[in-house]
């Protein structure tokens, strides 16, 4: 998907007023029984005084979009959020790709530091195109600072997260996973435990080309991306029990994939003309809001702040 772009950013922070931002880590840790740690990692050495986050991640997602399905009603999970928080347009990297863009998001480091500028980059050596993974990021990631101060972080489909590395916590890698063949987990038993959950277990676009079957291909395309989103907030409550966590991230992906297919259905400016498809582009944006609603209610259960980016 090397079209992928990250254009415009959509962050919306926790809540100050709200249950989900509610209590420190102390405090949810006195009022909760701990999920088991698969890595135990270091001991902090500090009083734990940060609450827990959960950051969610929207590829490619805007304002532009997002805003209309708002104020229309079909969002109601993502309004509450951005009225009882705080809400801004960000700055993109440059290249303002998805790659680039979120090991920016990992590292804190511009794209000349860390090494990440697209997709794939050229191997010298062979005289071809590579496909961008973990081993060419320059600069440590923030899974890997706060596992040394002893947090339990937790992410996944994080792109440039392939393959994964050792964390004090999880790891599932993201849309850069050759397959699911691949150890895409940490730790690598995590891997056999998903797979047995979600035996169509799918973390990557699967759409197929409407001069086909028309409709009836555009509705089958569309409901691949509502369940992947269903399934990302599943997948984040389950690891996250599983393994326990103080900071975790979830990202959707199909989001940008759904928006580069389906553009004129979702733009305001020329929707119109297709009442139908667009109706069933907009549903999608419905069953997202259903499952940030699904981690919201996590978030809220485990005292988090939360933090939702583009």
């Amino acid at each position: 998907m090397s079209d992928t772009n990250l254009n415009t950013a959509v962050p919306t922070a926790a809540p100050g007023t709200s249950e989900a931002s509610a209590g420190t880590l102390a405090a949810s840790g006195a009022n909760q029984t701990p999920a088991p740690a698969v890595s135990t990692g270091p001991q902090r050495d500090f009083p734990p005084s940060a609450e827990k986050v959960l950051i969610i991640g929207l590829d490619g997602a805007t304002f532009d979009i997002l805003k209309p399905m708002m104020d229309s009603g079909r969002m109601p999970n993502l309004t509450r959020l951005v009225n009882e928080g705080s809400s801004g347009i960000l700055y993109s990297t440059q290249p303002p790709i998805t790659p680039a863009a979120w090991t920016t998001f990992m590292t804190g480091k511009g794209p000349g530091r860390h090494g990440i500028v697209d997709f794939e980059r050229y191997d010298v050596a062979t005289g071809k195109l590579s496909f961008n993974s973990t081993y060419e990021i320059r600069e440590r990631t923030i899974w890997e600072i706060l596992s040394e101060k002893g947090f339990q972080v937790g992410s996944i489909h994080v792109p440039m997260t392939y393959p994964p590395r050792k964390v004090n916590g999880f790891m599932v890698s993201g849309f850069e996973t050759p397959s699911v063949a691949a150890e895409f987990t940490w730790p690598p038993d995590l891997k056999q435990e998903i797979l047995r959950r979600w035996p169509t277990y799918s973390y990557r676009a699967d759409w197929k080309r409407r001069v086909l079957g028309r409709d009836k291909t555009l509705r089958r395309n569309l409901r691949h991306i509502e369940r992947s989103f269903h399934q990302g907030a599943e997948l984040a409550t389950f690891c996250g029990d599983r393994c326990g966590w103080d900071v975790l991230m979830v990202l959707f992906k199909l989001v940008d994939n759904l928006q580069h297919k389906t553009w004129k259905y979702l733009d305001p400016k020329t929707s119109s003309r297709y009442p139908h498809a667009a109706a069933l582009a907009a549903n999608c944006f419905v069953e997202l809001d259903k499952a940030l609603g699904t981690l919201f209610d996590y978030a809220r259960r485990h005292s988090a702040s939360v933090l939702m980016m583009s």
